[in-house]
């Protein structure tokens, strides 16, 4: 594998090696397994980060970095964003890309077109560079590419040469696990939607871009302070992060977009009805102490989202201040299913006696 090379933002940016044929057709159906796992670990509280989780996926095409949407034959920069409740702890992973089908659980149609593999744990978000086949490898009814893939926290992924291997071979996925002792990690998948030429004239283009979160606040102020990645849990006091009494009352939060992170596209409504069609946003709300009241907000043509948080109780506050940690994340999608834009803001609060 090609060693990580440095991108736009000091992110390590690993390019990813084409393996066409490496699955058979039985190892390419048993990737449903995978793809069924989902994004998502099973949640008692959705809003409670107290596990390294998969947040929210973003994919930035290369030469318009603000498009959601590749085209068959162009480049796009892809990253997982993963939340931690302390500080964070290096990753491994990998991922596949692969055509698939467009009803029913995402499975991959034929072998992976590309494999990528970070087997050098790192505490960056898995970030790589994705290059789709030209339009003769699609067929006229493709319009998304599947990305299947794992993350492991604290240690390295199994070689992808194995994994592939082993689900052409049908071993379960539980024993491909993360090469560490507690072998912690998370599978995920993607259905990454694809640019429309035959849309270009109609409403949206054909494309999709990325939200953008313009600015979030706390108790009506301006919120921009963020922790370091590897800051402890306990001891924050002094750090740069924003200071609150932990005898505070709860703190309203709230997430401000643009009007213009709206956009008009033909689609189809929940009764299957085509048309021209606006896009909705969806704010997903996680914090690692503390309640929030719900863990989605639901924008359809406002543009802020808020919510109060309830700070834990202050006894559980250490001398030198407990480090909160938040995570935004902001979605676009239609009546249906999320369309593919992300973004994603991460703040801190650091609680004092």
């Amino acid at each position: 594998m090609s060693r990580p090379t440095r991108g736009r933002g000091g992110r390590s940016r690993v390019p990813v090696v084409a393996r066409a044929g490496a699955l058979g057709l039985s190892g390419a159906l048993a990737l449903a397994a995978l793809a069924a796992l989902g994004c998502a670990a099973s949640l008692t509280e959705p809003t409670q980060l107290i596990r390294p989780r998969l947040l929210g996926t973003r994919v930035s095409v290369q030469g318009d970095p603000t498009r959601a949407t590749p085209a068959p034959g162009e480049k796009a920069d892809v990253t997982w964003h993963v939340g931690f409740p302390g500080a964070r702890q290096p990753m491994g992973w990998f991922f596949l890309a692969c055509r698939t089908v467009n009803l029913g659980v995402p499975v991959c149609a034929d072998a992976p077109f590309a494999v990528v593999e970070h087997r050098d744990p790192s505490i960056e978000d898995p970030t790589y560079t994705l290059a789709l086949p030209p339009a003769s490898d699609f067929g006229a009814n493709d319009t998304h590419v599947l990305l299947l893939g794992a993350v492991c926290f604290g240690g390295a992924p199994p070689a992808v040469d194995e994994v592939l291997a082993g689900l052409e071979a049908g071993t379960p996925l539980s024993a491909l696990g993360c090469e560490d002792p507690r072998n912690e990690g998370q599978f995920a998948s993607y259905r990454l939607l694809l640019a429309n030429a035959d849309e270009a004239g109609e409403p949206g283009g054909g494309v999709n871009h990325n939200p953008s979160i313009a600015r979030v606040a706390v108790d009506g102020e301006l919120w921009e302070s963020d922790a370091d990645p590897t800051a402890p849990v306990s001891g924050c006091v002094g750090s740069g992060v924003r200071e609150l009494s932990a005898s505070a009352a709860p703190q309203r939060l709230q997430v401000f977009v643009s009007s213009s992170d709206f956009e008009p596209f033909i689609g189809e409504d929940i009764e299957g009805v085509r048309g021209r069609r606006l896009e909705q946003l969806q704010v997903s709300w996680t914090v690692t102490a503390g309640a929030l009241q719900r863990p989605f907000s639901f924008l359809e043509g406002a543009t802020f989202a808020s919510q109060d948080w309830t700070l834990p109780p202050a006894a559980a506050v250490p001398p030198g201040g407990l480090l909160v940690r938040f995570e935004m994340v902001v979605r676009d999608s239609d009546e249906r299913a999320p369309r593919g834009g992300t973004d994603w803001v991460s703040r801190a609060l650091c609680l004092v006696r």
